[in-house]
């Protein structure tokens, strides 16, 4: 049986479009460091509450590994890859922050491998 697996990634330039004062900025940076290079579960339910996710794909796959593969530009744009619905226009590949809600559960992409997290976006 297949999953249905929804893929949000972080909006870098929504996080940084928000940052109007230099301890923003500041708070902003360490929140998305926190994100895109430690996978800190904290700092991303932080950025889920403050809406800086939102949805590029659902993707038809047995899994969070194979959503993962999917969702990177390997050979071609991932957005040609068969069973990937794509919800915005020329996405990133899915990295380090990003989220991967599954029917196994809702995962943050780490450095290596996942952290499933307790939340929904």
């Amino acid at each position: 049986m297949k999953n249905m697996t929804k893929v949000y990634h972080l909006n870098s330039d929504k996080f940084f479009n928000e940052s109007k004062t230099d301890y923003v900025n500041d708070t902003m940076m360490r929140l998305f460091c926190d994100i895109t290079m430690f996978a800190k579960i904290e700092a991303v339910a932080e950025a889920v509450k403050m809406g800086l996710y939102e949805k590029v794909a659902h993707v038809t796959v047995p899994g969070k590994d194979a959503a993962f593969q999917l969702t990177n530009h390997i050979e071609d744009s991932w957005t040609n890859n068969e069973g990937v619905s794509v919800y915005k226009e020329l996405p990133r590949s899915t990295s380090v922050g990003d989220l991967l809600i599954t029917d196994e559960g809702n995962f943050v992409v780490a450095g290596c491998g996942f952290k499933e997290v307790d939340m929904f976006i």
